[in-house]
């Protein structure tokens, strides 16, 4: 009887002993979220439907790149123990005329022959809407506007990004026989050669 009580007393302290281990965490669930261009920039919220049938609002930062992982608590596969969290990987898709540095926002501007001999004011769409533009009289191909503040807005100890516009001078597709006239005129009188200073003749 000694032997027979000891041993439901032995299997009793084995069962309570088990009683004690850590309960599993539930499992991690990864959704797929698309998010506009500016929106990633500017920062904005999008709802997702949980596989709970639960929607929730996701608050996406400003700045968001592509492939960022935003972390839900508790959102995730329920569990007797803590519930697992859902990870929204983020996919930002393109811009058709927008790119993106760090936190600076670049733009290709097309400008006509006289915009960038006179200078001329003009419009560019920016993240925030359109905003006015002074050309400089002698701009040419390549050369950079700088509108300071107008990138992708400050996060914490992160300062604002700029906007570059980038200039591209863009003759008509077929110039009239007046400008080939003056051009070739023009030419005859100045000795104008835009690769002379690159060295590539010596």
């Amino acid at each position: 009887s000694e032997d027979l009580f000891a041993d439901l007393f032995g299997a009793g302290r084995r069962r309570g002993a088990g009683s004690d281990r850590p309960r599993a965490k539930g499992a991690d669930i990864t959704y797929a979220m698309s998010v506009s261009f500016v929106d990633a920039c500017l920062g904005t919220k999008q709802r997702v439907t949980l596989s709970s049938g639960k929607t929730v609002d996701v608050n996406i930062p400003p700045g968001t790149v592509d492939g960022t992982k935003l972390r839900l608590k508790g959102q995730g596969q329920s569990s007797i123990g803590d519930s697992g969290d859902a990870i929204v990987e983020i996919t930002v898709l393109p811009h058709l005329y927008f790119s993106r540095k760090d936190r600076d926002i670049y733009l290709e501007v097309p400008i006509s022959l006289p915009e960038a001999t006179l200078g001329a004011n003009i419009k560019v769409p920016t993240l925030n809407g359109a905003v006015a533009v002074k050309i400089p009289a002698g701009a040419n191909t390549g050369s950079l506007l700088r509108l300071k503040g107008k990138g992708i807005p400050a996060l914490g100890a992160t300062e604002a990004g700029d906007f570059f516009v980038r200039l591209k001078v863009v003759l008509p597709e077929k110039p009239e026989s007046s400008l080939t006239e003056f051009i070739e005129k023009w030419a005859k009188k100045h000795n104008y050669d835009p690769r002379a200073k690159l060295g590539w003749d010596k």
